[in-house]
């Protein structure tokens, strides 16, 4: 006897809880909270930042080629007879290598390229910010005037209510689904 009317008790509170209005839990959303969400949310915002991060890599790799590379090392090892160098030259206890471009019109090109593609991917990604910012407002705006929209059909039953008490619900919904027949109430 005890456990069926724990189950009814948490069946009750299960029900209570379950048909509590949601709009009454549910607070009123601000557009700039909207357009934040949205932005932080966006994958389109995040795609095009990660392209912009990839041309500013190419970019810097471009220009590292300037930049002289030292090369460390020494040629001691074991071997037989008089050791020769890689370059032919004498053997060395310690030896220092630099590499670097100093004239080179391609990759001055490919430079010049890759600034330009820089600019074009940040120009994508504020428009994309743009776009998402765009959307959430639409959607915000069609959002709040479709409840408008709810609470104007609410106001009319309830006007359509008070001029005729006598008619049922189900007798509503049905002349209301079928225009054809007009209102006439059956009863």
């Amino acid at each position: 006897m005890k456990t069926w009317c724990r189950g009814a008790l948490a069946l009750r509170c299960l029900l209570a809880f379950s048909l509590i209005p949601t709009s009454l839990l549910a607070e009123p959303v601000t557009l700039k909270r909207v357009v934040e969400l949205a932005l932080s949310h966006a994958t389109g915002s995040a795609i095009s930042a990660a392209d912009e991060q990839k041309v500013a890599a190419s970019y810097r790799e471009l220009r590292d080629s300037y930049i002289p590379q030292i090369t460390t090392g020494a040629g001691l090892g074991f071997s037989y007879g008089f050791p020769l160098s890689l370059e032919g030259a004498a053997p060395a206890l310690f030896n220092v290598t630099a590499q670097s471009a100093l004239l080179n019109a391609s990759l001055h090109d490919f430079i010049r390229a890759t600034k330009v593609e820089s600019k074009v991917a940040s120009l994508n990604s504020k428009d994309q910010r743009n776009q998402i910012i765009q959307d959430a407002a639409q959607n915000w705006r069609s959002g709040s005037s479709g409840w408008s929209n709810c609470n104007k059909t609410r106001r009319t039953q309830e006007n359509f209510r008070q001029r005729w008490p006598n008619a049922s619900r189900k007798e509503w919904t049905r002349n209301w689904m079928e225009p054809r027949r007009g209102f006439r109430w059956l009863k």
